[in-house]
């Protein structure tokens, strides 16, 4: 006698989903069918070495604002540019008026725009850096 399942009942009791991944059926030779769980955390696995310390773990090597804090990125930015000249590129009057790391934080923590115009220029200057080191424009 053949038991007719409805693997979709089961599946929803489970709160597995074939689609995304969270399950896998499967079909012995002798014709018999199991369903196989994936635990959650190994389906956003980036590796699968299990001996890699970095097993699962998104570099972000490419990224120049990694592991910088924004008072970092601030004050490589004054110590670049200057004050003035700051205030000239990107238009806050914290960067006008009476220039502080401390007023400039609270400001930029506070304003996404903001903040990502520095950003956008702290990058730029880390080209522009780059190139004189390597001896260009």
């Amino acid at each position: 006698m053949v038991k007719k399942l409805n693997l979709k009942n089961i599946f929803d009791t489970r709160g597995l989903d074939l689609n995304s991944g969270s399950a896998k059926i499967a079909q012995t030779a002798d014709d018999e069918i199991f369903v196989e769980t994936i635990p959650r955390d190994a389906i956003n696995r980036v590796s699968t070495n299990r001996n890699d310390p970095n097993d699962g773990v998104i570099t972000q090597q490419n990224n120049p604002l990694h592991g910088k804090t924004l008072e970092m990125i601030l004050n490589e930015l004054v110590d670049f540019y200057g004050w003035p000249q700051l205030a000239y590129l990107i238009r806050i009057n914290c960067f006008a008026n009476d220039p502080s790391i401390k007023s400039s934080l609270t400001f930029l923590r506070k304003t996404p725009w903001a903040r990502k115009k520095v950003e956008d220029l702290y990058v730029e200057s880390l080209k522009v850096r780059s190139r004189r080191k390597r001896g260009g424009a």
